[in-house]
């Protein structure tokens, strides 16, 4: 609305300047070339009609070049100049009748940027609409005079193909599609990436119609992102009941988070040496209203698609937090707990101030609270990570990296975070001591972590053979089967209260 009332006043002004010098200059100019009192006024009534006339030739085109304006920006998304997505939904139907006419194949292909929302919200949105520009610009120079390209959400984008080969040209070009986006880079933020997820539809095996089609190449989008980040999927008919039952299972935990019907569990971890109780993990839990029990494997990867993964762990440390001090367990028979961050929970500014409230509110001490990250969420954004992790640990917080040896990062990387305690991932534990080479990466790592000066955790311990290998080789702490299973509050309480049973729980030497 205030474009068009400046477009208004704009021609307004025109008008009334216009017309206030055309009175002033005119009447004087006749005036002083006509002395005849009738040939004025008859020149008086051709200068009002030529006035008249030369006003609204003026007028359309001023009037025109506002309306074409206008209807440039109804057509195209302001930020990439793509179409937008009621343009590009026409131009898809135009598309259909000429690839009918002409006997010829069309792709719609629907591109989403994975984790753009958690970009967004770490670099801020001047960054996040600079990634949108480059991709754009990168889809044109992609993509040849056949292709029809919008911007048909924030982070989504859709490329009608006609006349392509499917067998030949669709896969290496989608391919080629996901190593230019893999490449774009900020020269301010050279840190700060992107991936793509593709889904594909085909004209005219998954649809005659755009509406049809769109809606074939949104349900790959989703097979391709449940895949992992930059994977793409071509539609299969069998992607409808799958996406069905995700669907209804993802509304049914957005139900549960908002009504806090998650619950928590806690599994004691061990020192090796005085066999008592160091801590607990804390680990989240969902029971459908059914009663079946959803596996975290399945709603953790769906709350992280949905950005529903930092309401997740704001509701982990205050439920944590919560039960473990109207207990008085927490920094008395619990010195600590574990929580588990993700990567967007430590990708914003606002992270450490967040969690420190958060905790602060409950009176729990940062020196009772120990935070674990995987390798791989603090390599999703480094630089952010850093910072987030640095400011936590100068609070007082400790801080642990989840699943060592599973992920990508680098001894030099390891040397810079302001961890206390590396977590061997239990995989590389559940064939020791019988694998040797698994021996020999537990060993490794275990002698890399004491010479940083880091405490060492087993995940994963299930056997008396495990834990005498590991005590041998100086771990520090144990979590696993073989000492306690996670358990609710009650339990916990109950287990903490008789130090005789834990201790004949775990005494394995």
């Amino acid at each position: 609305m205030p474009t068009v009332n400046i477009t208004a006043l704009r021609l307004a002004l025109i008008y009334i300047i216009l017309g206030v010098l055309w009175i002033l200059f005119s009447d004087q100019a006749l005036e002083r070339v006509v002395d005849s009192a009738e040939a004025l006024s008859r020149l008086q009534t051709y200068k009002g009609w030529f006035f008249v006339v030369m006003t609204g030739v003026l007028f359309f085109f001023l009037a025109r070049s506002a309306i074409l304006r206008e209807k440039a920006l109804s057509e195209r998304d302001v930020l990439t100049q793509l179409l937008n997505r009621h343009m590009f939904r026409r131009e898809l139907e135009n598309e259909l009748r000429l690839a009918v006419q002409g006997g010829e194949h069309l792709a719609l292909l629907h591109i989403n940027l994975d984790g753009f929302r958690q970009i967004n919200n770490s670099a801020g949105h001047a960054v996040g609409d600079d990634l949108l520009r480059r991709t754009a610009d990168t889809l044109r120079d992609l993509f040849d005079t056949r292709a029809v390209i919008g911007r048909i959400a924030g982070d989504e984008f859709s490329v009608s193909l006609r006349d392509i080969d499917w067998d030949s040209e669709l896969v290496p070009l989608i391919t080629e599609l996901v190593t230019a986006i893999r490449a774009i880079r900020l020269p301010d933020h050279p840190a700060v990436g992107l991936s793509a997820s593709v889904g594909v539809a085909h004209f005219p095996l998954d649809g005659l119609h755009g509406k049809t089609l769109i809606a074939a190449a949104a349900l790959a989008l989703d097979e391709a992102k449940h895949a992992g980040v930059g994977q793409f999927r071509l539609y299969n008919q069998n992607y409808g009941d799958d996406v069905h039952s995700r669907l209804q299972l993802m509304l049914d935990f957005k139900t549960a988070l908002a009504d806090d019907a998650l619950s928590v569990v806690y599994q004691p971890q061990f020192d090796a040496k005085t066999r008592r109780i160091s801590g607990v993990e804390v680990l989240v839990r969902w029971v459908r209203e059914d009663g079946q029990a959803v596996r975290p494997d399945v709603f953790i990867p769906l709350a992280e698609q949905q950005g529903l993964i930092g309401e997740v762990t704001q509701f982990v440390c205050r439920r944590a937090s919560q039960e473990l001090m109207s207990a008085g367990l927490l920094g008395q028979s619990v010195p600590r707990m574990s929580l588990n961050l993700s990567a967007n929970d430590v990708a914003g500014d606002y992270a450490v101030s967040h969690l420190a409230g958060l905790f602060s509110s409950h009176e729990v001490h940062p020196e009772w609270v120990q935070l674990e990250i995987t390798e791989t969420a603090v390599m999703d954004n480094l630089e952010n990570s850093l910072l987030c992790l640095n400011g936590l640990r100068e609070l007082g917080f400790q801080v642990s990296v989840d699943d060592f040896g599973t992920g990508y990062s680098s001894l030099s990387m390891l040397r810079s975070l302001p961890v206390q305690e590396l977590k061997i991932d239990q995989s590389f534990i559940s064939d020791i001591p019988g694998s040797s080479s698994d021996c020999m990466i537990v060993r490794t790592i275990i002698a890399m972590a004491h010479a940083l000066g880091l405490r060492v955790v087993a995940e994963g311990v299930e056997t008396e053979q495990q834990a005498t290998f590991l005590v041998n080789h100086a771990c520090n702490e144990f979590q696993g089967y073989l000492f306690a299973r996670p358990m609710p509050l009650r339990e916990l309480a109950a287990f903490v209260a008789q130090p005789a049973l834990m201790e004949a729980t775990v005494n394995v030497s």
